[in-house]
């Protein structure tokens, strides 16, 4: 995913969150297995898969807009949709869903909400800095991916970051 796909993810959550943060539409969260979508590139030669911007929109909402990490964790009010900001993460990062062929990584119970700070711990911190996060999120969402066919323990998943 290049720097211009992952901003268009980006502002696609931003604008859905948006338009469903105050209907009363309920979310069907499904934990089952769903296949991986592969992306269509043409231009490049590497697989690809997509992300779908509503599920990390749902599991924004379902989080309420907290950090799934800490929920006193305060980042700031969003002008676009009038809530706290939050961030979408995979927890099994996609850059790794070729590992499960079988079951997509976007999934929700693979998706978590964080704070900004938190999200960026994750992505550019140190291991012994965010392997508690880590594990705190994999225990608390391990039967959920299970389910999903994304069966992964913490030495696994550490090796991914």
């Amino acid at each position: 995913m290049d720097a211009e796909e992952d901003t268009d993810y980006i502002e696609e959550i931003d604008e859905q969150v948006r338009e469903r943060n105050h209907s009363s539409e309920s979310i069907q969260i499904d934990d089952e297995v769903k296949a991986p979508r592969l992306a269509n590139n043409i231009n490049n030669l590497k697989s690809s898969f997509t992300r779908d911007a509503s599920i990390a929109v749902e599991a924004i909402i379902v989080a309420d807009f907290k950090c799934e990490v800490d929920s006193f964790h305060r980042s700031f009010t969003s002008r676009k949709y009038g809530r706290q900001y939050v961030e979408a993460h995979h927890l099994v990062p996609m850059k790794y869903q070729e590992r499960f062929s079988e079951a997509s990584l976007d999934v929700h119970a693979n998706i978590v909400a964080l704070c900004p700070n938190c999200h960026r711990l994750l992505h550019h911190g140190i291991e012994k800095e965010y392997n508690i996060f880590l594990r705190t999120l994999l225990e608390s969402r391990k039967p959920r991916l299970a389910r999903c066919g994304i069966d992964i323990d913490f030495e696994q998943l550490i090796r991914l970051y």
